[in-house]
């Protein structure tokens, strides 16, 4: 029973400072950025990644060590180096990339070779 107040008690404050304006100023865009594409990926590779080294991982050293070395990041592609570094190790299968720059040059590659009319 006093796990279970302990846990409401947690979880109403975290809802609360997560709500307050100070909070939201505390972190900035670039760093909300960065720690939403760690948590997805890294929620992905725990869960759906079949390698072995996906398996023997210490997944919740390995998230405190990962936000540490995501927070900073200053742009996209540092980022995307960053994330490269910490889950290739892990998961040498997936490709991290920048979306937007992706589809610039699939559209380049395939779409500039249509003659125009």
């Amino acid at each position: 029973m006093k796990t279970i107040k302990f846990l409401l008690l947690f979880i109403f404050l975290l809802i609360y400072f997560s709500l307050s304006s100070g909070f939201r100023n505390q972190i900035d865009e670039q760093k909300m950025k960065n720690l939403v594409a760690f948590t997805k990926l890294y929620g992905y590779i725990k869960y759906f990644h079949p390698s072995d080294e996906a398996y023997e991982v210490d997944w919740n050293k390995f998230a405190i060590y990962g936000v540490q070395k995501v927070e900073n990041a200053k742009n996209s592609d540092e980022l995307i180096d960053i994330l490269n570094d910490l889950f290739l190790p892990i998961a040498p299968s997936v490709q991290i990339s920048n979306q937007l720059k992706m589809l610039s040059l699939i559209y380049q590659k395939y779409f500039r070779l249509i003659p125009r009319v």
